[in-house]
């Protein structure tokens, strides 16, 4: 364990630790021997808690030191997640992340009764995803002989966009009691190489998965749990689905756009309007030979009495030339008669 209670504290476990005389016990409460040890360890060993006397809690002392190097990159571990309603046990979770997105690290066989147990209670909480150990001579000779027969091809399009792969015969790579799972599976091959996640298949025999560096996948977990628990159809569902609100949000702010190019134009024309008619009342109590131009309100424009345009050009008033495209004339084709 790498966290114990300190009085009414929960600590986690430390060199900064070393030297002092606190009494630290178990988190579990219904512990029969709650006191608690720390082990400092030594080289890569990572610090941690155990019992003095072994006892019968919800708190293993048979952690390897893979679950504690796992445990050491989250904040949140050992978090008490409440008991069952079905099975009455207590759940405890390794590691929290997110809205109480749970990760289970899972070194040694474990029964598919209690797979089933764990992965329908967390999934009612916020979701969980599983870290296995796949370090193992037998699973990684598998692994190299899928590589070396292509087995993994790449899924090209969105929403995979060639970042994910579909295994074309996971039976043979993955061990078969942590395939067809409804929640995502981590595999983990050992410290140089790199993980690879297998989506959430949920009754699907479509096997796709996804390679992460440890750091990367670490990250993603803290940053962006909700991506492990979708399966590959409701990443292509989620993504028509994002694609139709797209277009439809184009589709709108086309719209939009023409009624504001239409209203801008009946404006337009309605101060056009109203420029001739002022100049035409004017132009009646001016002289014959003196032509009155009138400025359309808010723009560079200005119109007579007729209705024709002007531009000022260089603090003159000079009208507009309207261009027309020039006609194209076809050669004709005399019939000559006999």
């Amino acid at each position: 364990m790498l966290t114990a209670r300190l009085g009414i504290e929960i600590i986690r476990a430390g060199s900064n630790l070393k030297g002092k005389d606190f009494i630290y016990r178990c988190l579990d409460e219904q512990c029969e021997n709650p006191v608690m040890e720390l082990v400092l360890g030594c080289g890569l060993r990572i610090p941690h808690f155990r019992h003095k006397h072994r006892g019968q809690c919800t708190c293993s002392d048979g952690e390897t030191e893979w679950h504690r190097e796992w445990k050491s990159h989250f904040e949140r571990i050992e978090c008490d997640m409440g008991i069952d309603s079905v099975t009455g046990e207590h759940n405890r979770a390794d590691a929290v992340v997110g809205s109480d997105f749970v990760i289970e690290f899972q070194y040694s066989h474990i029964s598919d009764e209690e797979q089933k147990s764990r992965e329908r209670f967390y999934s009612g909480k916020g979701g969980m995803v599983w870290i296995v150990d796949a370090n193992k001579k037998r699973l990684l000779k598998r692994l190299n002989e899928a590589i070396q027969t292509c087995g993994f091809a790449s899924i090209k399009g969105q929403p995979f966009n060639g970042i994910y792969f579909k295994a074309y015969f996971p039976d043979e790579v993955f061990p078969k009691e942590w395939l067809a799972r409804p929640v995502g599976v981590i595999f983990d091959y050992g410290q140089d190489r790199d993980l690879i996640y297998l989506l959430p298949m949920c009754g699907s025999s479509q096997a796709v998965c996804r390679l992460y560096e440890r750091s990367d996948l670490i990250n993603a977990l803290k940053t962006e749990p909700a991506q492990f628990m979708q399966s590959a159809e409701q990443m292509e569902e989620n993504y028509r689905r994002q694609e139709q609100l797209k277009r439809e949000a184009e589709a709108e702010a086309r719209r939009k756009a023409e009624e504001e190019e239409q209203k801008a134009k009946l404006e337009l024309r309605r101060k056009i309007d109203e420029a001739i008619c002022q100049a035409q009342k004017i132009q009646q109590t001016q002289p014959p030979n003196k032509l009155y131009v009138h400025l359309v309100e808010g723009t560079s424009l200005y119109v007579d009495a007729r209705g024709r345009y002007y531009n000022r050009v260089n603090n003159q008033i000079v009208p507009v030339v309207v261009t027309r495209p020039a006609w194209t004339l076809r050669p004709v084709r005399r019939r000559w008669r006999l």
